[in-house]
C-alpha cells in the first residue's frame, strides 16, 4: 500500500486571485472614511500594500488606507482599510 492521499491542490498566482481586492475596494469605497476588516491571519505586509498601492484594487497610492492589528507566526491577527480618496 502506497502513502497516497487525495486531495485539490489551492489555486496558484497568476490564475484567479485568492483574495478579490477590487470586490473589497468597491465596498470600502461605499462607506467612505469608515474602517472595516478585510482579512484576518494575512500578510503582515498587507496593510502597507494597501496604502501604498501596490494592489492594484488599491490604487491610485494614498486612495485607501491600511493598517494591521496583532501578529501571530508572522501573520497579521486583522486586516483593517478604509477608502479616503474620491469617488469617481
Amino acid at each position: 500500500m502506497t502513502n497516497m492521499k487525495w486531495e485539490t491542490p489551492k489555486p496558484t498566482r497568476g490564475r484567479k486571485p485568492l483574495v478579490d481586492y477590487a470586490g473589497i475596494a468597491d465596498e470600502l469605497k461605499k462607506n467612505p472614511g469608515e474602517w472595516a476588516v478585510v482579512g484576518e491571519n494575512m500578510p503582515i505586509s498587507l496593510g502597507s500594500n494597501i496604502s501604498s498601492g501596490r494592489i492594484k484594487a488599491f490604487q491610485p497610492a494614498g486612495a485607501f488606507e491600511g493598517t494591521i492589528r496583532g501578529q501571530s507566526n508572522g501573520r497579521a491577527v486583522k486586516v483593517f482599510a478604509r477608502f479616503v480618496g474620491k469617488n469617481d
